[in-house]
């Protein structure tokens, strides 16, 4: 996918070239050349306070909610939770992989780490990264599935 479905999926306004999406990021701490950086607005932060460390460390486009200024390509959209959620709705719905998901009160991480564990011996699995089992970690995670 490139930014400018992401745009019209989202219904962001494209900035720049539409380069191809191979990967996001939402932490500058662990951004990798070439991702793609959500610039996220919590209550104790604002991701928009990163994009020059995050295009220091080899951010190749970044999707805000409000104007930036920087050379590399950017989608703007109303707000980037929900960008996050309607992307990982729109992977989903066109992943051909099995999922599984773990409820409950206690135990979801350390179930999910057991089971991913055992399933990695004979499928390639995805799963949350640590316990980052919320409203933006989960959809997260679905940002990166692929069917490769």
């Amino acid at each position: 996918m490139d930014l400018k479905e992401l745009a019209l999926h989202s219904k962001g306004i494209l900035f720049g070239d539409p380069v191809e999406v191979i990967n996001f990021s939402i932490d500058t701490r662990t951004l990798n050349k070439g991702d793609v950086y959500i610039a996220i607005k919590g209550d104790r932060f604002d991701g928009h306070d990163f994009i020059l460390e995050a295009e220091k460390n080899g951010a190749k486009a970044f999707i805000v909610s409000k104007q930036i200024q920087t050379d590399l390509p950017y989608v703007l959209v109303k707000n980037t939770i929900n960008f996050i959620e309607e992307i990982a709705i729109l992977n989903r719905s066109s992943f051909k992989g099995n999922v599984i998901g773990i409820t409950g009160t206690n135990g979801k991480t350390t179930s999910k780490q057991i089971l991913s564990t055992l399933l990695s011996k004979i499928h390639e699995c995805h799963k949350t990264q640590g316990n980052k089992n919320n409203h933006i970690g989960v959809p997260f995670c679905m940002l990166n599935l692929t069917n490769s």
